[in-house]
């Protein structure tokens, strides 16, 4: 997973931050239709599905650089949209994503670990990793 710095000409860099495991959910909302056979009305419906939203989650954990802190602690006290690349499958996903939750645990002396998860936060795109 790569995290872009905003700027016109977006450069995206690795986080130190997701270097453990990672993972992508993608999820489709959608709504029960009941069709009545009409040839034979008692005989059950039938239920089919209509897609009414679309949506993906990112979550991940890594060990944390301490310099890197300030920039996850910042953006998860922002709300703020940031867009992110993530490869899975030869597919390069490209999209908004919010930080949803960041959290820091560790022992004394040892490396901190830290696991964040993302929510979408717009259309995505996706095309085959070049």
């Amino acid at each position: 997973m790569k995290i872009g710095d905003g700027a016109a000409t977006e450069v995206f860099a690795h986080p130190n931050a997701i270097n453990l495991s990672r993972g992508i959910t993608f999820n489709v909302n959608a709504d029960p239709v009941e069709l009545t056979n009409l040839s034979d009305q008692t005989l059950p419906a039938q239920t089919t599905r209509k897609a009414r939203s679309f949506d993906s989650n990112i979550e991940g954990t890594g060990r944390l650089d301490s310099t890197d802190v300030e920039d996850w602690l910042d953006w998860s006290l922002s709300g703020a949209k940031k867009n992110i690349r993530f490869e899975v499958g030869g597919r390069m996903i490209t999209g908004p994503y919010i930080l949803t939750s960041f959290s820091i645990t560790g022992e004394a002396g040892d490396y901190a670990e830290c696991s964040v998860s993302l929510a979408q936060a717009g259309p995505i795109t996706h095309a085959a990793v070049s």
